[in-house]
């Protein structure tokens, strides 16, 4: 925490350890399709996507999954591959987990390690063509202000239906929606 917030006190609570609990469960294999509905301020972004690939790349030694991640903004996912690099290249994960993995790329559109695992930013109907990750994660589907509009919200849908599925490298590897 205190590497990517060293100015904000950590607050824990009930919602935050539901979430971690649910994705300790995906790390595991014991769900494969997690829609989880968090209140704004909760710290979903931070632990679904930047700290849990983190923590599976590092401390569960599993640097060669691939992340493919979404958002109703490429400039949100953007900005959780950003946090996720920062805490990778920190010297606090490096003294921890740096003899795991190395670095190959270290963008915010994608990180990529020697271990053939990645993770890829983009958006609601971005590239995403071509590009199969174990992990699918949604984050935040639905701009706000855009929410009650049917046509955006048919078409994010379809999207969902038509496109974002079928992102996987196989069916047993997991959807991870968050909103």
């Amino acid at each position: 925490w205190h590497v990517l917030e060293p100015e904000t006190q950590f607050m824990d609570g009930w919602a935050l350890d539901a979430l971690c609990g649910h994705l300790e469960a995906v790390t595991f294999g014991d769900i494969n399709r997690l829609l989880a509905n968090v209140p704004p301020g909760f710290m979903k972004s931070l632990a679904t996507d930047v700290f849990w690939p983190a923590w599976e790349w590092g401390p569960m030694n599993m640097p060669h999954l691939r992340y493919v991640t979404f958002s109703y903004s490429a400039s949100l996912t953007e900005r959780d591959n950003g946090r996720f690099r920062d805490l990778l290249i920190s010297r606090e994960y490096q003294e921890l987990y740096g003899d795991r993995f190395k670095l190959r790329k270290i963008g915010e559109t994608r990180v990529t390690n020697d271990r053939m695992g990645w993770k890829l930013a983009s958006s609601v109907g971005g590239v995403g063509t071509g590009e199969r990750g174990d992990r699918v994660l949604l984050d935040d589907p639905h701009n706000v202000k855009e929410v009650e509009s049917d046509t955006v919200r048919d078409e994010t849908v379809r999207w969902f239906r038509e496109s974002m599925s079928n992102r996987l490298n196989n069916d047993a590897i997991a959807i991870v929606i968050i909103m």
